[in-house]
Order: C-alpha cells, then sequence, then structure tokens
C-alpha cells in the first residue's frame, strides 16, 4: 500500500527551489526563529527563581539579578530579546506586505496568529516583575475590555480574578506567559511548511523555475549569517541594557501612586495610540483591534500582485509614516491624546487599508 506523506521530507527540504534573487530580508525568518529559541530557553531558566506572588514577584526579580550567577545575563538578554523580537517582526512583516507576500494565504494567516499571540505574551511579561509602569499600564489597557457589549465586565473580572488587579492576576498572566510561547513554536513549524508548500516570495514577483535554485547549500549558509547580528545583540545587551525600560517599572507597584505618563513598551505604543484616540471606550477598543485584524482581510483581497502598481510603493511608505508617528504620538504625555494629530493619523492608518481594497479590485478587473 502506498504510504502517505504530509510531511516534507529532508530532501525536499534540502532541494527546495529557491528564488535566487531574494535578499538578506528573507533571512529575517530565520533569525527571528533563533531569538524565539533564546528567549524560550532563557525564559524557562529564569522560571526557576521567580515567584508569581503579588508580595514576591518584585523581589524574586531582584534576587535573581543580584544573587543568582550569570542570572542578571539571563534576564537582560530576555528582557531586550523581546524587543529584538518585535524589530525583526515588524521589518518581517513590512518586506512581506511591500512584496504582495498576503497572496500565500496560510503562510500569511499563520504568520498573523504568531504576531497576535506575540503580542500577548510580550504584554503579559511586561507585568510580571510587578513594577509600577507594568501594574498601571496592564490596569489601564485591560479596563478596556470592561466596554465590550454584554460579556466585557464579565470578562474582565475572570481576567483579574476579581475586582482590581491583584495576585491571582500575577498568577493568570505568568500561566499563559509561560504555555502560550510553546503554541507560538508550533505555528511557526506550520509556517515554515506552509512556507515550503507555496515557495517564497521576490522582489520581482517572478515565479519561473529558471529564476530558482536549490535552498541547500545556498540559503542554508546565508542564514548562517544570523549568528553575526546575534553576536551584536548579546554584545549591545552588556553595553546599553536598558535603553527600552521605563525608570518607572524599576518601583515597586503602588496602587496609590500613578506614574505621570502611563504607557506599555515602545513596540504597543502604535497600537496604544489606536486604542486611545477614541473617546469612546468602546471605539478605542475596536480601533486597537482592527488595527491588528484588519492584517488578516489582506488575502481576501484579489489575488493579484499590488506592487505591479507605482503608486503602491508610495502607499506603503504613507503607512509606514503613519504607523511611526502614532508610536511617537502615544510616547507624549497624557494631553497628546487630545491631539488633532493623533485623530489625522488614525485616520491615515486605516484610509491606506480602504485604497488598498480599491486598488485590488482594479487589478482584479484589469486581469480578469
Amino acid at each position: 500500500m502506498k504510504k502517505l506523506v504530509y510531511l516534507p521530507s529532508l530532501a525536499q527540504v534540502l532541494n527546495l527551489p529557491t528564488p535566487w534573487n531574494i535578499s538578506f530580508m528573507w533571512n529575517l525568518g530565520s533569525f527571528l526563529g533563533l531569538i524565539f529559541g533564546l528567549q524560550l530557553v532563557s525564559g524557562l531558566l529564569l522560571v526557576f527563581y521567580y515567584v508569581p506572588s503579588e508580595a514576591e514577584a518584585f523581589d524574586s526579580v531582584i534576587f535573581m539579578v543580584r544573587e543568582v550567577k550569570f542570572g542578571f545575563f539571563l534576564r537582560l538578554v530576555h528582557l531586550n530579546g523581546a524587543s529584538l523580537i518585535f524589530i525583526l517582526m515588524y521589518t518581517h512583516m513590512a518586506k512581506a506586505l511591500l512584496n504582495s507576500s498576503f497572496n500565500l494565504s496560510a503562510s500569511w494567516l499563520s504568520g498573523n496568529m504568531i504576531l497576535l499571540l506575540t503580542i500577548i505574551v510580550a504584554f503579559m511579561g511586561y507585568v510580571l516583575p510587578w513594577g509600577n509602569m507594568g501594574f498601571w499600564a496592564a490596569t489601564v489597557i485591560t479596563s478596556f475590555l470592561s466596554a465590550m457589549p454584554v460579556f466585557g465586565e464579565l470578562t474582565l473580572k475572570w481576567i483579574w480574578g476579581g475586582y482590581s488587579i491583584s495576585g491571582r492576576t500575577l498568577q493568570f498572566f505568568f500561566t499563559l506567559h509561560y504555555l502560550l510561547p510553546f503554541l507560538i513554536m508550533s505555528l511557526s513549524v506550520m509556517h515554515i511548511l506552509f512556507l515550503h508548500h507555496t515557495g517564497s516570495s521576490n522582489p520581482l514577483g517572478s515565479h519561473s523555475p529558471l529564476m530558482k535554485i536549490k535552498f541547500y547549500p545556498f540559503f542554508t549558509s546565508k542564514d548562517l549569517l544570523s549568528l553575526c547580528p546575534l553576536i551584536v545583540f548579546l554584545v549591545f545587551v552588556l553595553i546599553d541594557p536598558y535603553w527600552s525600560s521605563d525608570p518607572e517599572n524599576f518601583s515597586y507597584a503602588d496602587r496609590l501612586a500613578s506614574p505621570l505618563n502611563i504607557q506599555p513598551e515602545w513596540y504597543f505604543l502604535p497600537f496604544y495610540a489606536l486604542l486611545r484616540s477614541s473617546n469612546n471606550k468602546l471605539g478605542g477598543l475596536m480601533l486597537m483591534v482592527m488595527g491588528i485584524f484588519v492584517f488578516w482581510l489582506l488575502p481576501s483581497y484579489a489575488n493579484q500582485d499590488l506592487k505591479n502598481f507605482s503608486f503602491y510603493t508610495m502607499l506603503f511608505w504613507i503607512f509606514f509614516l503613519s504607523v511611526l508617528m502614532l508610536g511617537w504620538i502615544a510616547s507624549w504625555n497624557a494631553d497628546a491624546f487630545m491631539s488633532v494629530w493623533l485623530k489625522l493619523f488614525t485616520v491615515t492608518y486605516f484610509t491606506v487599508w480602504l485604497i488598498m481594497w480599491l486598488m485590488s479590485l482594479l487589478c482584479y478587473g484589469l486581469y480578469f
């Protein structure tokens, strides 16, 4: 009886036809896998000394930094590794968006699921040290869930474990922060399998077999170059380890003293700006959810390369600028959320997607 093969063999992986004209931007996926593995290992080692308790969480972090051998290095690698993951992930998505890789729907949707879970895991990890900024950021952001109709208050109390953030919330966040990375790794394997099924995109958008060469040894050796930026990252961790950390998060969580400007980590700022761009809690929550899930709608567009339009590149950079400006405005003080600039760039953010939808309809009409 003929055996059914559901997974590609090693020979199929090594002989995968790969476009010869792809640049180092196509190596970001392998580098992301390397950093994800580093985060998983460093996180497992830190778990041995962390105590998910409202009374001991802050002190346990201090203990692992001061008393555990190389504990400070493990924490700094884990702390800065989160920032590096989002830098690579956003760049990886920008490359895919610029090259219309959303036409590979399975790879695109699995990648967006990885992004969503990574955002959840990183947000929960920001709260675990039980610093003052993390405590108040979690209080403000999770309180927006109460704006959901019918199940809002119930969902918020279930996450908090009561009527306010407490030790039960910390245990809930720690459990998910520990378990979800394993789900992310499983999705990453699926993402790679989907990629091997459809093949990689390339700057020219050509699908001709004449423009492809074997994955091994040409691109495996190219992936090994990821060790060079990894070494640079480890050196940077020792030179400026707290470049992205808020000083307010180095003090114990105080329910009676909120920071002057409550905000999450830098990689959440564009979505936080969308959350605060509406005067209505439900409106802000919907804008933030739409800002994330709008990427999921791209494969439903016409199956054409939008980069064939010369206007598309300019549209991409307008979107890129709007994301940067939203993140910058969200880092201002609380008065920034009344700024007209926030409203303007929020409208720009979603207008870009509307224009892309119209372009896809036009592209579909031209070809069919």
